[in-house]
């Protein structure tokens, strides 16, 4: 049996985890602590190649775009369900410049942090077949 994730449950834990983040104001070290990323590690073997993905990149962003691209990263970034905006061509939508990932990752305080990752958490996703 293979572990896999619907687009429903890819964004609920998308947001679980950036809600967490907005309450403690953790970094990148803490995404990667993410109790739903853990429990699936241990699991990895058994998961859908886009669950790999997501475990790889700690994002389930990143998990759900592989699902629906079928692809490997760098392309499947163009089926993120997250419209990150930023300036810029970079194939990875999430680090163009101006984006509140890439405002996240820079943020020097963990006030900052909990008010990035608090409106990342509230980020439009873009529900499978619809762009």
């Amino acid at each position: 049996m293979k572990i896999y994730m619907t687009d429903a449950q890819a964004e609920h834990a998308f947001r679980m985890m950036w809600l967490r983040l907005a309450k403690s104001g953790g970094d990148i070290g803490e995404k990667e602590k993410d109790p739903m990323i853990l429990t699936l590690s241990r699991y990895s073997r058994s998961c859908e190649k886009s669950i790999r993905d997501t475990l790889a990149l700690c994002c389930f962003a990143c998990g759900e775009a592989a699902d629906r691209s079928g692809k490997d990263f760098p392309k499947a970034c163009r089926e993120c369900p997250i419209n990150w905006g930023g300036q810029g061509y970079f194939s990875l939508p999430c680090l163009r410049l101006g984006t509140l990932y890439n405002a996240w990752g820079a943020a020097k305080t963990a006030y900052d942090r909990r008010l990035y990752a608090a409106a990342i958490a509230k980020l439009p996703w873009k529900k499978r077949g619809k762009r």
